[in-house]
């Protein structure tokens, strides 16, 4: 599988031929990369490393730019076809609508975490820490959306009154400062892979992480895990792999009902899953799946996602399920692509 299948495409079917396609889009200033596969029935194209990657949302005003552009010469008669991607990118958007604020702070905090070892700066850990807190502390995440909101309008910062709201609110301080250490260009490229982990460390603060849209690539969610796969890009399809477990691992299967039937939650159930949460340790899972069994749990769906090797991180939907942490996210918001810088 290469680099762009698990991206989202444009399926072309008509009269055009992939040679056709090739020759357009290598000159045009679409950002194509080009066919990506073709075979009688039709052709795909996808987005450059750095086009597009929110297509979803914008699919019509892409298809109507494509085939404009392929009219100018000379191709007409094309039906286009958004097809989404069957990377990270589909299964979080297959998600979105039924997630948390919650959740979304604890997925851009484990995408982080993927590149520990790479933490170059203290600054880093301290950002991740301190959305981990904003996830399960409602006066924190009260602090986060309040500083983000005042960085974006431009007014006074709100000095926080508790000890937890000063710990994000320096921790906001220090990642900022270190993000602006480096320059973005104006198609938001990072200048190396340092520059894209500090990136994904602020936007894990960001404030309204499922609202806000911006930089072209989707909510801060989104964004942050771009930007954590710009910063592993030497290995790409291990970190895209990475990310696409992390996403599985705390949103689920958003078709599946948020249900556990009560009698499965007994001392010895809510215990475990208590202590796996609060120590990160995710190899007792296996042990919970005992403990379920014990109490009655057949649903294989549950027991096989405690079994598997995971990766499982804060936020793993069958330790929420259990804590009573998986509720209905309220709507989100429409997007906005004028709220912030990146």
């Amino acid at each position: 599988m290469d680099w762009h299948s698990g991206r989202p495409r444009l399926k072309l079917t008509g009269h055009c031929s992939a040679e056709e396609v090739e020759r357009v889009f290598s000159t045009s200033m679409v950002d194509v990369a080009g066919v990506v596969e073709a075979n009688p029935e039709a052709v795909y194209i996808a987005a450059d490393d750095d086009g597009w990657p929110n297509a979803q949302a914008d699919y019509e005003w892409l298809c109507s730019v494509v085939r404009e552009t392929l009219a100018q010469n000379g191709i007409i008669g094309v039906a286009l076809t958004f097809v989404p991607g069957a990377g990270w990118r589909a299964k979080y958007r297959a998600a979105r609508g039924q997630a948390t604020d919650r959740q979304a702070r604890l997925a851009m905090a484990a995408c982080c975490r993927l590149l520990t070892p790479r933490f170059f700066d203290a600054r880093i850990p301290a950002a991740v820490d301190a959305a981990e807190r904003c996830a399960d502390d409602p006066v924190a995440e009260e602090i986060a959306n309040a500083i983000g909101e005042a960085v974006v309008c431009l007014a006074p910062i709100p000095v926080p009154g508790t000890e937890a709201g000063r710990h994000v609110a320096r921790a906001i301080d220090g990642v900022s400062g270190l993000l602006h250490e480096f320059e973005f260009d104006d198609r938001v490229r990072h200048e190396n892979d340092r520059h894209a982990l500090a990136h994904a460390a602020y936007l894990a603060l960001r404030q309204l992480p499922r609202e806000v849209f911006t930089g072209g690539q989707g909510d801060a969610v989104e964004y942050c895990a771009w930007a954590v796969e710009r910063a592993g890009r030497a290995d790409p399809s291990d970190i895209s792999a990475r990310i696409a477990g992390v996403v599985r691992d705390i949103f689920g299967d958003p078709a599946r009902p948020d249900a556990l039937d009560p009698r499965w939650r007994s001392a010895d159930v809510v215990g475990l899953a208590r202590g796996i949460y609060e120590d990160r340790a995710f190899d007792r899972l296996p042990i919970l799946a005992d403990a379920l069994m014990d109490a009655g749990c057949a649903d294989e769906d549950i027991l096989t996602h405690c079994r598997d090797a995971g990766p499982h991180v804060r936020g793993c939907w069958v330790v929420d399920l259990v804590l009573g942490q998986r509720v209905a996210a309220e709507p989100d918001g429409a997007p906005d692509t004028g709220r912030g810088l990146g």
